[in-house]
């Protein structure tokens, strides 16, 4: 046998064994609640990853499932998936039209769902692929924060006015470490400068922020409101480093991203303990990572950085013309 071959046979051996160790590693969620005639709301569970995992353990559960997504193709194909996984066992699990890049989709979308809907939970999972140059949500926004950001922020509270009192839910905010970046206050629409890894980390940080303060800021309402770090998975880490990479990158990253990181399937899990597990039941305005709660990764800065930035957002999602133009405005007085 040549050296070439050992040294591959070797080197596969070692992939699978570190692929056979994150995937047994880590937490997985054992709650087997019965979910029949409880609804939960999913953004971002249409492409393959988490929040798709996510929706076919619910639906395993006997829970009332609606996509919300805006390719409704795409969206009918993993409702069929789904289903055929559960072995068509639960055939509740619907499409709804709702494009995150437009707030009055989000309106539309909210208004239509019906009155009397039992909610048990919202899952905001969907974000944008980083992208090097500037894009604008159909509002004028940039698109990372519009999607990630305003669009969940506004769904986030519309779902909560209509629903809160009659249908205490959850709300389950799936984001990741933000690092070092801070929130720029005077240039949150990337008009001045634009960084794509520093515009998806302030996206993150935002997510953080509104988790904590609506803890906080809808104390009337009997919903309990976290912020989910699942970790990466070999579909998340795949989407972003080779999303505007060319076809032939993608062929060769994807099959060695599936030995370096996790499965969706696994990844899934601190979404599932985070939006089912009694445990969170007191622990509202929590960030959880690895099935455990913890402290909000924020600081004392962030504190008064987070009520701000909860202000502009109202007024945003309110008018979103006036937002861009003063955005605009300061561009050209800088």
């Amino acid at each position: 046998m040549s050296k070439k071959l050992l040294v591959g046979l070797g080197l596969a051996g070692a992939l699978g064994g570190y692929h056979f160790y994150i995937e047994h590693s880590g937490c997985t969620y054992k709650g087997e609640e019965n979910l029949k005639g409880q609804a939960f709301i999913l953004t971002g569970a249409t492409n393959p990853g988490i929040g798709k995992e996510t929706a076919r353990e619910l639906a395993k559960r006997g829970a009332k499932v609606i996509l919300a997504a805006k390719n409704q193709d795409r969206c009918h194909q993993a409702r069929q998936h789904i289903m055929h996984s559960t072995k068509y066992a639960n055939h509740d699990v619907d499409c709804a039209d709702l494009d995150l890049k437009s707030l009055k989709s989000v309106r539309k979308f909210v208004d239509e769902l019906p009155a009397d809907l039992q909610l048990k939970g919202l899952i905001n999972a969907a974000e944008t692929v980083k992208k090097h140059r500037r894009e604008e949500t159909h509002d004028g926004l940039e698109k990372q924060m519009g999607v990630s950001h305003f669009g969940h922020f506004l769904l986030t509270n519309l779902l909560v006015e209509k629903y809160g009192r009659s249908s205490p839910f959850r709300v389950t905010a799936v984001t990741y470490p933000a690092g070092s970046v801070e929130m720029r206050m005077e240039d949150l629409n990337s008009v001045k400068s634009y960084d794509r890894d520093r515009v998806y980390r302030q996206a993150k940080l935002a997510t953080l922020y509104t988790i904590y303060s609506a803890a906080f800021q809808v104390g009337a309402f009997p919903v309990r409101f976290f912020a989910v770090n699942p970790g990466p998975s070999n579909t998340e880490v795949f989407r972003h480093v080779c999303g505007d990479k060319s076809f032939i990158i993608k062929v060769l990253l994807q099959p060695l991203l599936m030995f370096l990181f996790p499965s969706a399937e696994k990844a899934a899990q601190p979404i599932l303990y985070t939006a089912l597990s009694p445990q969170l039941d007191n622990l509202s305005g929590s960030y959880v990572e690895n099935c455990t709660p913890k402290e909000m990764p924020i600081g004392n800065r962030d504190l008064v950085q987070a009520k701000r930035l909860w202000q502009i957002s109202q007024e945003v999602v309110a008018d979103p013309k006036a937002f861009v133009a003063a955005a605009e405005k300061a561009k050209t007085e800088a």
